[in-house]
This record gives C-alpha cells, sequence and structure tokens, in this order.
C-alpha cells in the first residue's frame, strides 16, 4: 500500500501524495464507506486499482473501503467493460433508471401531449402544376388577436418586431410551423420536430472505461486525425485560465492543460508528457466519434477538438472499445458521452415507418436524400397587423430550461418506484407545448405598487410572476436597482413587445385538398371545443412562451374555393371563388377521427390524448392570470430563495412531471417549493 494525507474539500475527500518534487491530489470516489473523520490531515495508508481510483484506506489498524457497486442514486448510465479490470461486477452491467425517492411533482412552464402508438391518416400525393376536378384549391382568410404581449423577430434585426414598410406582423414561417405542429397532433401523425441524435450527458467514474490521454494532430494530407498516446498527471490551480494550453519549456518538458473550473480553486490542470513518436489511432471524417463530437449541440466546445485550425498536437482524453478503437473523446478527463439509444429509439415503431402520413403530404418533405421529395399543398401568408401599439422597451428575462437531458420531464415515467433514463425502453412524453400564463410588467415607472411587492419577494414570487426583468427598461443600467447583481447583454435579450389586443390578418393558400385534409387543417386553426364559461382556445407562437407572451386567438373567417372547371392548370390570379362552410369541413375530419378512434365525434376532446390537448390549448381568463397559476407554471430553479446546495435545488431527486390534466387537478402542496417565502 502506499503512503499519502487524507485531506477533506467540502464534501469531498482526497488523498494528498508526493510525486518526485510535486504534491498532487487524488479525488476519492463517493462511494467510500466508514470514513472517520480524525483520520482528516493524518498519514493513512491506501490502494488504488488498476485505473489508478483510490479503493481502499488504513488508519491505526482501522480501513474504509469503496463500496464497488452501482449507487442506488446514480442517474446515467452505467456501462462498464470487465476487460477494463474495473472492479464491479463479474458482467457487463447496465442500468437505465435510479430509484424514485422524490414523490413531489415538478413544476414547468411547459408539458407535453402523448406521442401517438398509430398513424392512422395515410397522405395522398397529387400533381402540382395543375388542378384536380374533385379536390378543393383556395385560400383561408384568417385574423389572429394576441391575448398576452407578442414578439417574433425581424430577420434582418434580431430585436426589432417582425414587419416591414412600417408595418408590423407575425411571419408566415412562424405560423405555419405552429399550425404544422397541430396538424400532427390532431391527425395521429409521425413526430417532426424532435432531436434527430443522441443526448450526451456528462461522464464520470461509474460511467465510463478506463481513461487514456494523448495528443491528436490533423494530417492534412490524408484529412484525418492521428492520435499519439501519452501519459499524463493531475492538479489544480488557482492561477491560470480556463482552457489555456501551454507548451513545454524543452522537448522533454510537459504540456500543460486547462479544462472546466474546480469549484472556487481555479482550473483543472493537467500534465502531458512522454507523448509517443508514432500514432497509436486514426479518426476519420466519417467515424462515429467524430460525428458523436460534433453532434453534442450542448457542448461549449471551446476548444474544439477537430478544428482543422488547431495545428500541431492538442492534449485529449478517450476511451477506448474492445477492438480497440476510439469510443469516445474530450477536453475533460470526464467528458460528454451519448446514450447508448438515441431519441429516435424512443419514438413507437409507427413513427419510424417510410409509408407518408398526411401531414407530410400536406407540407411537403424531402427523404432519403431527395429519393422523397415532396412539395407542400399550402402556403403561408404573412399576418399583418391592423392595429398594434408596441410596448415599452424592456429586457426579456433569461430564457434558460431544462434540456432533454432531463429525462424524467421527457420520457414516459409510469413507475411508481423507479426513474427512467435515455438508455431505457421508455417512449418520449410527445408534442412540447407551453402553458397560456398572463404575466405581469414589472416596469416600475408605472407599477410602482407592483414594484414594491417585487422588492419584498425578490428572491422568489417576483419571477414567477413577470415576463421582464423587474429592475428597468433595456435603456437603464444592466444592475439591478440594489446594485447586488449583475445581467449582461450576453444573457437577455431586448425587446419591444405588441401589446396585447392587436389583430392581424392574412390568407393560408392550399392546392388540392380533400375534404378530409381541408377539414384537418380547419380544425388545426380553430379546435372548435369551447364548451364552457369564459373559457376559449388559444395557441401561443413567438419568442417568450414559457413566460407569459405569444397567447393568441386565430379566427377562420372565410374560406374561398376557386372554380377550377374551365382550366385544369394553376393561375396565379384566379379570380372566380366562392365561399364554403367551415363547419362541415370540421365535421368532416372529426367524423373520420372518430371511425378511427372507435369513439363518437362528441367524446373526442375526452379522448385519453386529445383532452391533454385540450387542457393545454384552453384560456380560462380567470384563471391564466391568477397568482396560484403563475407560481405553479414556473420554471423550477437549482437556487431557489437565494439557497444553494439541497435546500434551494427543486430538481433534487428529479421529480416527475405529472400529463397535463393530472397537473391542473393536483392541489399547490403536492409540487416542490423550496421557496423562502411565499406572498
Amino acid at each position: 500500500m502506499k503512503q499519502g494525507i487524507l485531506r477533506k474539500k467540502g464534501d469531498w475527500y482526497q488523498i494528498e501524495y508526493k510525486k518526485g518534487q510535486s504534491t498532487k491530489r487524488a479525488d476519492l470516489p463517493g462511494t467510500f464507506t466508514d470514513i472517520n473523520p480524525e483520520w482528516v490531515d493524518q498519514e493513512v495508508l491506501y490502494e488504488t486499482n488498476a485505473n489508478g481510483m483510490v479503493i481502499k484506506l488504513e488508519y491505526n489498524g482501522q480501513s474504509s473501503e469503496a463500496v464497488m457497486s452501482v449507487p442506488q442514486k446514480s442517474n446515467i448510465r452505467i456501462h462498464i467493460d470487465n476487460s477494463k479490470n474495473i472492479e464491479v461486477k463479474e458482467k457487463e452491467i447496465k442500468k437505465d433508471h435510479i430509484a424514485r425517492n422524490n414523490h413531489k411533482f415538478a413544476r414547468a412552464p411547459y408539458n407535453f401531449v402523448p406521442v401517438n402508438d398509430k398513424v392512422f391518416f395515410e397522405g395522398e400525393t397529387t400533381p402540382f402544376d395543375k388542378y384536380e376536378a374533385e379536390r378543393k384549391s383556395g385560400f383561408i382568410k384568417v385574423s389572429v388577436s394576441n391575448l398576452t404581449p407578442l414578439f417574433l423577430r425581424q430577420i434582418s434585426e434580431k430585436e426589432e418586431n417582425f414587419g416591414y414598410g412600417g408595418e408590423y406582423g407575425i411571419p408566415g414561417s412562424s405560423f405555419r410551423g405552429m399550425v404544422r405542429t397541430m396538424c400532427e397532433i390532431l391527425s395521429y401523425s409521425k413526430m417532426s420536430f424532435y432531436n434527430k441524435g443522441y443526448i450526451y450527458f456528462r461522464g464520470s467514474l461509474i460511467t465510463m472505461d478506463k481513461i487514456h490521454a494523448g495528443m491528436r494532430a490533423y494530417d492534412e494530407k490524408e484529412k484525418n486525425y492521428k492520435i499519439y498516446k501519452c501519459k499524463y498527471d493531475v492538479g489544480n490551480s488557482d492561477r491560470w485560465q480556463q482552457d489555456e494550453i501551454r507548451p513545454p519549456k524543452n522537448e522533454h518538458g510537459r504540456i500543460t492543460f486547462t479544462t472546466g473550473k474546480l469549484g472556487t480553486k481555479g482550473c483543472n490542470k493537467f500534465e502531458f508528457f512522454d507523448v509517443s513518436t508514432e500514432h497509436s489511432y486514426v479518426i476519420t471524417l466519417e467515424d462515429g466519434v467524430y460525428l458523436d463530437y460534433l453532434n453534442d449541440k450542448t457542448a461549449k466546445k471551446n476548444p474544439n477538438i477537430f478544428d482543422k485550425k488547431r495545428r500541431g498536437q492538442y492534449p485529449v482524453f478517450y476511451q477506448l472499445n474492445k477492438d480497440n478503437t476510439i469510443k469516445s473523446i474530450g477536453t475533460a478527463k470526464f467528458h460528454r458521452i451519448p446514450y447508448s439509444k438515441a431519441v429516435v429509439h424512443h419514438l413507437p415503431a409507427a413513427h419510424k415507418e417510410d409509408k407518408i402520413d398526411i401531414c407530410e403530404a400536406l407540407f411537403g418533405i424531402i427523404k432519403n436524400n431527395n429519393d422523397v421529395n415532396i412539395s407542400s399543398k399550402i402556403q403561408f401568408g404573412d399576418l399583418l397587423a391592423e392595429k398594434c401599439k408596441l410596448d415599452k422597451d424592456f429586457l426579456l428575462k433569461i430564457l434558460a430550461s431544462p434540456k432533454p437531458t432531463t429525462y424524467q420531464h421527457y420520457l414516459e415515467q409510469n413507475d411508481p418506484n423507479k426513474i427512467y433514463d435515455w438508455d431505457s425502453d421508455k417512449n418520449i412524453r410527445g408534442n412540447k407545448l407551453y402553458w397560456h400564463r398572463k404575466t405581469k410588467s414589472s416596469f416600475i415607472e408605472e407599477n410602482q405598487n407592483f414594484y414594491n411587492l417585487l422588492i419584498k419577494y425578490r428572491k422568489d414570487f417576483s419571477y414567477d410572476v413577470t415576463w421582464n426583468e423587474p429592475w428597468g427598461k433595456a435603456k437603464d443600467s444592466y444592475k439591478y436597482q440594489n446594485k447586488t447583481e449583475l445581467k449582461t447583454k450576453s444573457h437577455t435579450t431586448r425587446i419591444k413587445p405588441i401589446m396585447e389586443g392587436a389583430t392581424f390578418k392574412g390568407k393560408i393558400w392550399f392546392q388540392n385538398l380533400s375534404d378530409l385534409e381541408l377539414g384537418l387543417l380547419i380544425t388545426a386553426l380553430e379546435p372548435g371545443f369551447e364548451d364552457k364559461d369564459k373559457e376559449n382556445v388559444a395557441h401561443k407562437i413567438g419568442l417568450g412562451k414559457p413566460l407569459g407572451l405569444g397567447s393568441i386567438t386565430i379566427n377562420v373567417d372565410d374560406v374561398q374555393i376557386f372554380d377550377t372547371s374551365k382550366t385544369g392548370y394553376f393561375s396565379a390570379y384566379e379570380k372566380k371563388s366562392e365561399s364554403i362552410n367551415k363547419e362541415y369541413l370540421r365535421n368532416t375530419f372529426l367524423t373520420s377521427l372518430a371511425e378511427k378512434l372507435g369513439i363518437s365525434v362528441n367524446q373526442i376532446w375526452n379522448n385519453n390524448r386529445l383532452k391533454e390537448l385540450k387542457t393545454m390549448m384552453t384560456w380560462n381568463e380567470n384563471e391564466v392570470g391568477s397568482d396560484a397559476w403563475l407560481k405553479k407554471t414556473r420554471y423550477m430553479e437549482i437556487t431557489r430563495g437565494g439557497k444553494t446546495g439541497k435546500a434551494g435545488n427543486e430538481y433534487e431527486g428529479r421529480p416527475i412531471l405529472p400529463r397535463p390534466t393530472q397537473y391542473k387537478s393536483e392541489p399547490e402542496i403536492k409540487f416542490v417549493d423550496k421557496s423562502s417565502t411565499n406572498p
């Protein structure tokens, strides 16, 4: 056994030891048991395994060992290879869940319409250059009113409202995307908008095999990357900048490299040395490890290890597959690695079939490298405001939300004792929609009483009920009123939203649609389930949806059908048209849908799936602006009430998100809340 001094750093233990003239420290795994606090700062004996991990301590005849098994609170995949001498179990371990130990519900400004197991309507393709007598072509006149402030970016000026010629409006492309999502949900079509790649997570001692160090170099001639083996030591620095490389002082020296910061103690510092003169591995531009690294969209990649402009050798860490090829690579020792299953593996089988569904036929699709290329039958014009008034210049709150790595929200969780991750066989939750929230403006010059309330409850409640930064206009200082906190331009967006009550009008053109297809389009615009006092149906569009912006109502003012009896070809200036009853078209679609579901038409909005959509789209004027509802539909926080650690982390224990109908019906006490004060 080796000798070293046991140190404690926060909640972690470390072994401090001498290597040459240098003092090194090695973290102990969090699975050690029965470490006596009296051992801290004492000289102890310790034993390591083949990977250099400390697995046993001895002091004055007493001992403590790391429990080499999978912790029940592990929230990520376990994939351990016996050939790497990691002493866990005799066979490969894979764990796709953790124990559920938090039975409170999660809060969120969003929820999901459950994914459909079957695809009901097969798509029908039609000629693009001529009319078909038995189908309908024409246009729909729509009017839109915003129930809450509305902001959609101008393409050329990202901080300006969309519009041109002094008029503001809703771009047809944004309106099209919203309507397509509605059509997919209503028609039980395949999901088209989801992460097409893998989900990544930060590796650890538990989830990674033996980690190797190397130097990568780009071969300009062969257009690939060479990896040269080397050795490394680890320490930490309190002076160096993050992501900094210092070259060796001589040919036998060490390359020193810093990665992320280690708490308040500076950056992780690694020293790479004894670099091999011959490369051991080659990574091509087609290799999975190369594509995995580039496809990890949420990683900072600063620096990017595959940047061809980085000449010479560059320090990296990597894992190996059983066939001695590189399995994963990164600049950090515990770099980000993908789950073994991609998002598509969590979709029902019907969503992976090659058959064209009704939405793909309506909105167009390109598949299999242009082998399937279907043009859209629908064109959306911009909707311009007939009357609108711009609000003052505000700073939008920071838009930061749980990502798909929050698998307890994005995957079905129907086991009361377990929470499943992306390596499980659970389906994704479905289409993500945002709750309607009528939040307040916290502009202090016009709402002095409300501002006083914000000051009183600054750490908690003010962020629940407002959509903009509470401390003033965008032209004011970025510092808060009390000058104790700072929000920079890199974290905020300056907007001048369109105030509620504006009216927008526009047209949607369609070509060669059946009554069923046109009925689906009408239903997506006007679902028609307003059946309670003071309740209407509303959609969401634009920036700031989770904060309460972008709630709109849509009205189909008219549906005009062209008279195509005298020409079989499209004309840009059709003059003859007649109106058709929109209720007939909607009932045509709903009747066909009811037949597919095996229910009557009047039961559709009580269907297990569509009632969740109805719940998400219902606008109740008395509810959406209430303090109770705004609090219930806020984002959870990791420092709620200004508290750190478990005391303020509302994600601790990974509380799950119930379905919309249950979410609305459960009492407030059932939801996680680590607030310090509540009005």
